[in-house]
């Protein structure tokens, strides 16, 4: 028996091996990418991205590494083509008319997989994110900047009331709850209050932090993110409390979805109108309105609606009371529009004349941006870049990051400098700076978070206003706001300290 099973597991060895070697062998010498210039260990194998996702989150610096050694375009996995030309992006990101374009398959493994974001098809993420960005165009978001203002000042109150007192606060927290109350109300109709709780609601907080730091293991092993709803809330709390968040999450976005459902079969007219109330109402078909698929999508919503603008509107405010003069300036610039408050509050639109205001914005924008590639595939037509042609169904990626932080464009690129943005600047600059992405898979919550970046710096930073010049920083330094570069957001290091300040 025992020589059975010795020769079975030599033979199954064997044919392991055999089929290895006979895949990076195709991959290598037989695949259509394989006259494309790159490393070998990366077109034979994606287990040394994932290896390195997982262990240092640096893959994007060892990409950065292998353009400058092999040119601007490579192979960068066995299936993708990486390219590094700031040229060429509005050629791959492009809108729905001019090319059908399906996105690499998205592997967050959080049960997101069947939501506008991780879509791949074209056809079928059109048809989803159709209603989306109908509601959050910019003539929408302009209708519903009441709430936004609304919870501006209870945020501007809040803090407003603590100047001279010597009291510490998490503005990273603070901006996670205001955000999280936006995005809960526009979406479901509902008002989660978290601006209201004591040290605004750090769970909310400590929710969206836990989640982003499993990410890059529950995105290479997306089974687990599977399994992982399948596992009592009691238990996971006691054994993982960070893998609990995600399971926490999950649950909000089901109660939410089944809530309004229920709301709309017994024909109760809802107080407040919302997304998914004009979603479900839609004519969308029946099988996009499955609660599965809308619960999963309540829970991208409510994340995407609070962690990239959090981490941009962190970003900024630590930059801005980093640095006195550039502090002192943006209040001085604020003092016209801001002048009749609170009797009255400007809007999105009065903040954005506002150049310095503007400068803050697009220089935080530029920095807090998405590091990770983002692939795209056209499915039925060749793709050309210089005299390389690079064949249907491949996918093709291209990372913000290069545009953002290219030198060439942006000298000095790992400096905050507003003062880049004003004046006669570089044509360059417009054309490079992607903080939402292009084409018909562009951020359809740019409206949304471009009216809360300026109607909360612009209120918060205006003179006499909560974020005086006395506020001081506490036990956080630019070493804590390093965002990670590997990641599809806005990540701060694992150890970061958070945005802390004292009103004093």
């Amino acid at each position: 028996m025992n020589t059975l099973v010795f020769w079975a597991i030599g033979i199954l060895s064997a044919i392991l091996l055999i089929y290895g070697a006979c895949l990076v062998t195709h991959r290598l010498y037989f695949s259509p990418l394989a006259h494309f210039p790159g490393s070998k260990l990366v077109a034979a194998t994606a287990w040394y991205e994932t290896l390195v996702d997982i262990t240092s989150n640096n893959f994007h610096e060892i990409l950065l590494d292998m353009h400058r050694q092999y040119g601007p375009i490579i192979r960068c996995s066995p299936w993708e083509i990486s390219i590094s030309d700031t040229e060429y992006y509005t050629k791959l990101y492009v809108p729905a008319g001019i090319r059908h374009t399906n996105s690499a398959v998205q592997r967050f493994g959080f049960g997101l997989e069947d939501t506008i974001a991780t879509t791949s098809d074209h056809d079928l993420h059109q048809l989803r994110r159709r209603p989306l960005e109908k509601y959050l165009s910019r003539q929408s978001i302009t209708q519903a900047e009441a709430v936004i203002r609304e919870k501006t000042r209870l945020l501007d109150g809040r803090l407003g009331g603590m100047r001279g007192t010597g009291s510490f606060v998490r503005l990273d927290q603070a901006y996670s709850a205001y955000l999280g109350d936006i995005t809960v109300e526009l979406t479901v109709g509902e008002s989660s209050q978290m601006l209201e709780e004591a040290d605004f609601a750090p769970e909310w907080h400590n929710i969206i932090r836990s989640i982003l730091l499993v990410n890059p293991v529950i995105r290479n092993f997306p089974f687990l993110g599977r399994l992982l709803k399948l596992v009592p809330m009691g238990l996971m709390r006691r054994a993982y409390p960070r893998i609990a968040a995600f399971k926490m999450w999950d649950v909000l976005g089901r109660d939410k979805v089944d809530a309004i459902t229920s709301e709309l079969a017994e024909e109760v007219v809802p107080q407040k109108a919302s997304f998914f109330h004009s979603l479900l109402r839609s004519d969308l078909p029946a099988f996009e309105k499955q609660a599965g698929r809308l619960s999963a999508e309540a829970v991208g919503v409510f994340g995407g609606g609070t962690i990239n603008p959090s981490s941009a509107l962190t970003f900024i405010t630590f930059h801005v009371f980093n640095d006195a003069q550039i502090h002192r300036r943006l209040q001085e610039s604020l003092t016209e529009v801001m002048a009749c408050y609170p009797q009255r509050s400007p809007t999105w639109v009065d903040l954005e004349q506002v150049p310095y205001l503007a400068a803050c914005v697009k220089e935080g924008l530029r920095m807090n941006c998405q590091f990770r590639r983002s692939a795209r595939i056209a499915p039925h037509t060749e793709l050309y870049y210089r005299d390389w042609a690079i064949p249907k169904n491949t996918s093709v990626a291209m990372a913000i990051y290069n545009m953002h932080y290219d030198p060439h464009v942006f000298p000095d690129p790992f400096t905050f400098r507003p003062e880049r943005w004003l004046g006669d600047i570089d044509p360059r600059m417009h054309r490079s700076f992607v903080p939402w992405g292009k084409g018909s898979r562009d951020c359809p919550g740019k409206n949304l978070a471009s009216a809360e970046l300026y109607i909360c710096i612009g209120t918060l930073f205006r003179p006499g206003g909560p974020y005086s010049l006395q506020v001081a920083l506490k036990d956080c330094d630019e070493t804590d706001f390093a965002l990670l570069r590997e990641s599809e957001f806005g990540v701060f290091p694992y150890g970061s300290r958070g945005l802390s300040v004292i009103f004093d």
